[in-house]
């Protein structure tokens, strides 16, 4: 996709943002060819190296929290400076951990300081004109789409070349990278003061606010049943591939470059769709290829246990995902827009706890674990249609939002 800038700093932003897209897979989806190493490392069992993604997981929900309506008061600048300096702490902390307890406190650390990348969308509303937000969010979507398919197979050279540190020794190296050009592209930001009383007071009444808006949460949680079907899998997918189907790293990373590959053209395709269905239609339609896709995984297990079994269903179920979370998302936040950061932030938060919830109960049910996603696409699709139903039914009686 070619977008043109005629101001050096809309270029200067553009390369920001792209290296934040980037740098956003190194923690989870870079790293999933590494379980069986970290296992073996801190004497796990491989479906408990799972609980990493759950600290990380944690992390990042609970700095969103304050990312965000900080952001909206002292702006980005400041905000993705500490961001990325704690994430830099928490990556050190990861490469000395002596212990599984170590670890998994510097994975929190991590994803606290990683909570900054909710910034990106915010960023593209400051730094861009009308014209050109839509391009770059297209082009942004494209982006994560292709770096998730291309992660798993990075992650297994990386492997290869470092063992499971690889992926961390990148990540700070890129870290590194976007800290400089965020002192190059933003302005210095000195003196910030320390919120007040009053002012911490304001920023709970904000969230009490959001967080008691019935169709706002409805729709954020419509959004993260679809979300949930993605993060789960690729939580559980090293359990599936590399333990159950015994399959070699490289070829899991070649099934994980369909399975993006599948992420992109739902991306697209939801872009194309958005310009003819409804907010309410196109989720429907989203929630009816993920639960297509459990019906199909379903019948698929019966007969046999292959890569087919696994990749066919989730390649379906991943369309749906990226048909339901943009518009689900869109009209949350269209509720409490001149509070951007901080429904951003409630939203993510929201989004990324359920997930996180989801993957290490997929990781420690007691079920195969082809059983247990396909158990849970399917209660996640009827879950998402009665959150979808609730949130519009809560919208036409509840009329406007509460005050801004």
């Amino acid at each position: 996709m070619h977008v043109e800038f005629k101001s050096p700093s809309k270029a200067s932003a553009l390369f920001l943002l792209t290296v934040m897209v980037v740098l956003g897979v190194f923690p989870l989806d870079v790293l999933l060819p590494s379980y069986p190493a970290l296992a073996d490392a801190f004497g796990m069992k491989l479906n408990e190296v799972t609980f990493f993604v759950a600290t990380f997981a944690i992390g990042f929900s609970i700095s969103q929290i304050v990312v965000g309506p900080l952001s909206d008061k002292y702006g980005r600048p400041i905000m993705l400076k500490v961001g990325l300096t704690v994430s830099l702490l928490g990556i050190t902390g990861c490469l000395l951990s002596p212990s599984e307890a170590a670890f998994a406190l510097a994975r929190v650390v991590q994803g606290a300081g990683c909570g900054c990348f909710v910034l990106a969308q915010a960023i593209v509303q400051d730094a861009f004109t009308a014209e050109d937000r839509q391009r770059i969010r297209i082009y942004l979507l494209s982006l994560s789409g292709i770096c998730i398919s291309v992660s798993p197979l990075f992650g297994t050279y990386l492997q290869y070349m470092l063992n499971w540190q690889g992926s961390f020794y990148v990540f700070a190296g890129l870290a590194v990278i976007l800290l400089g050009q965020t002192l190059l592209f933003f302005p210095a930001l000195q003196g910030q003061p320390v919120p007040s009383r009053s002012q911490k007071l304001e920023m709970l009444k904000r969230y009490t606010d959001i967080f008691t808006f019935k169709p706002f949460v409805y729709s954020w949680m419509t959004s993260a049943m679809a979300f949930s079907c993605h993060f789960g899998f690729i939580a559980i997918s090293p359990i599936i591939f590399l333990e159950t189907l015994r399959v070699s790293s490289l070829t899991y990373s070649f099934v994980l470059l369909a399975y993006g590959g599948a992420y992109v053209v739902g991306g697209l395709l939801a872009t194309r769709l958005s310009k003819s269905l409804a907010i309410d239609a196109q989720i429907k339609v989203g929630l009816a290829l993920s639960g297509l896709s459990g019906l199909v995984m379903v019948a698929m297990i019966q007969f046999q246990l292959s890569i087919a079994t696994v990749a066919v269903p989730m390649i379906i179920c991943t369309i749906g995902t990226t048909l339901v979370r943009p518009a689900a998302a869109s009209r949350a936040m269209e509720m409490f827009s001149e509070k951007a950061g901080a429904s951003s932030a409630a939203g993510g938060t929201i989004m990324f706890v359920t997930a996180g919830v989801v993957s290490v109960v997929l990781s420690l049910a007691p079920f195969p674990p082809l059983e247990s996603l396909s158990g849970f696409i399917l209660i996640a699709t009827i879950l998402g249609y009665g959150f979808n139903k609730w949130a519009v039914g809560e919208g036409s009686t509840l009329g406007s939002v509460p005050s801004k």
